[in-house]
């Protein structure tokens, strides 16, 4: 009978640990799109100054996140992240409203993608 106790406790903590790294996604995944909607607005705006600015608040966070994101997700997602905000910085400094502004909704896309993938559900495991 302890060995069904143990198994039960075992999952008990992957599944309290899953919810832990879950909230945790979905917490930094929110404040990074927050930084990008504000970009996306300066960029809009076409006020490359403040672009600039809260582009390189993004680029110092996202430093913070990723080694964070490193332990959680698979490593071709950040990747992916890397590329499109690389990509971003050379057309704000270049001052390309339409090329930033794709590089912006994919950064929020693949950011808003990470949490939902990374959840604990039955279409996630199936």
């Amino acid at each position: 009978m302890k060995p069904v106790y143990v198994i039960a406790i075992i999952v008990l903590i992957i599944v309290i640990l899953g919810n832990i790294s879950s909230s945790f996604l979905n917490n930094e995944s929110e404040e990074l799109i927050k930084l990008l909607d504000q970009l996306e607005e300066q960029v809009s705006y076409s006020d490359w100054k403040k672009a600039l600015d809260i582009n390189n608040k993004f680029e110092e966070r996202w430093k913070v996140s990723q080694n964070r994101y490193l332990i959680l997700i698979e490593h071709y997602e950040i990747d992916s992240i890397n590329l499109k905000f690389s990509e971003l910085k050379s057309y704000i400094a270049s001052q390309d409203k339409t090329q930033s502004l794709a590089r912006l909704s994919a950064l929020k896309l693949l950011l808003k993608h990470i949490p939902k993938k990374e959840t604990i559900e039955l279409t996630n495991i199936l």
